[in-house]
């Protein structure tokens, strides 16, 4: 289990790095034609600017306008949380942003027990199959003394019927 999260931890510390070094300035070139097609949509409706994807829309101010992909929440300077739609128009991004943070959590949570049930169940199979070995190793021992017992016995019969005491 834990090699699998080394994996895991390296093969996302490698992407974080090759992202550094194929953008380090952290400017995205396609942003600047991606801002030029979204003011397209400014004055129009929210649906159309919400069909592409690097585009929002600013409900206050009627604008579409580019979609800041290289921060994590929209800055205020673009638009405010709740005046944002992002997707589709009927849920603003603040509700977007908060319900899928729930969801995301809820889901790891779900991962976490399973992972820590599957834990529990391997160990306890663990332990009820190491008795049952114990068990059947104790009963083979028994056995393995009953027979050598009746040999010595049937050895000791045959000996003092042909009289060969030591």
């Amino acid at each position: 289990m834990k090699t699998v999260w080394k994996q895991m931890a390296s093969k996302i510390a490698f992407a974080l790095i090759m992202m550094a070094l194929v953008n380090p300035g952290g400017a995205d070139p396609r942003a600047s034609q991606a801002e030029l097609h979204c003011s397209a949509f400014s004055n129009v409706s929210c649906e159309e600017c919400v069909r592409n994807p690097s585009c929002l829309w600013c409900t206050s101010s009627l604008d579409c306008v580019y979609y800041p992909v290289k921060t994590i929440f929209l800055p205020s300077s673009v638009c405010k949380l709740p005046k944002a739609r992002w997707g589709v128009c009927w849920v603003n991004y603040q509700v977007l942003t908060i319900s899928l943070s729930v969801l995301s959590t809820m889901v790891l949570l779900a991962v976490i027990v399973c992972c820590c049930s599957y834990a529990r169940r391997q160990k306890l199979r663990r332990s009820r199959d190491q008795e049952r070995f114990r068990r059947a190793d104790r009963e083979r021992i028994i056995q393995h003394n009953e027979r050598r017992d009746n040999l010595r016995m049937k050895r000791h019969e045959i000996r003092k019927k042909y009289g060969l005491f030591n």
